[in-house]
């Protein structure tokens, strides 16, 4: 008993010294909880979902691609199907990526840009 009466008469409270009785148990943590989990935002969420993997049938054989892959296969066949709504869409889209440094060399032919100019004629005037 007389040791425990000399450990808190040694022991001085003050700044940065609480008494005793109101420290941390040992093997206590101050935060029980801990840290609160980040909540993400749309765009990651977004993001995290594209990347997921899906198994799909192609060509007969099941194969395994994101769903971004997916999403991207399903909007070009209904663009090559007629929807002109997607075929807007996918041109947007396509203008919108940046040009690689081996696309510039290649040179159209006539016959693409005459293609490019009636696919631009019949957009603007609908």
């Amino acid at each position: 008993m007389e040791n425990k009466d000399k450990k808190n008469r040694e022991y001085e409270v003050g700044y940065k010294r609480p008494p005793r009785e109101h420290q941390f148990q040992p093997g206590k943590s101050g935060n029980p909880k801990g840290r609160p989990k980040l909540i993400k935002n749309f765009s990651d969420d977004l993001r995290e979902e594209a990347k997921e993997i899906l198994t799909i049938a192609e060509n007969g054989k099941k194969v395994k691609i994101t769903k971004q892959r997916a999403l991207i296969k399903k909007m070009i066949v209904a663009a090559l199907n007629g929807d002109k709504a997607m075929i807007k869409i996918f041109a947007s889209l396509l203008y919108k990526l940046p040009i690689k440094s081996e696309e510039l060399t290649e040179e159209l032919s006539q016959s693409d840009i005459e293609l490019i100019e009636d696919f631009i004629r019949r957009q603007t005037n609908d």
